[in-house]
């Protein structure tokens, strides 16, 4: 099964959805009949804005333990996320799928 896309914002950086936006977003995929078992972050300034990439992880670590981690995450990033091991592990404990 292909992953669901979900769109996190555009190549403006201060066009992102906040976390209340995104918690809604995922609440209303989860509540579909086929939800998706995964899903796909298109946004190449996800990993760009460190800020708002550290401010969104800990919502979506809330909403997986809420739900029993009903999804995977996946987004595309390049090799500098490795000098961010905080966000690596956070993105980990979101149930990214890094590969």
């Amino acid at each position: 099964m292909r992953p669901a896309l979900l769109p996190v914002g555009t190549f403006r950086r201060d066009n992102h959805l906040t976390p209340r936006q995104l918690i809604g977003e995922l609440d209303f995929i989860l509540s579909q009949k086929d939800a998706p078992a995964s899903l796909y972050f298109v946004d190449d300034n996800l990993i760009g804005n460190r800020k708002a990439t550290r401010g969104m992880l800990p919502h979506l670590i809330a909403w997986q333990k809420r739900h029993g981690y009903p999804v995977s995450f996946a987004c595309e990033a390049t090799l500098n996320i490795a000098k961010q091991p905080e966000i690596l592990a956070r993105m980990r404990e979101a149930r990214f799928a890094i590969t």
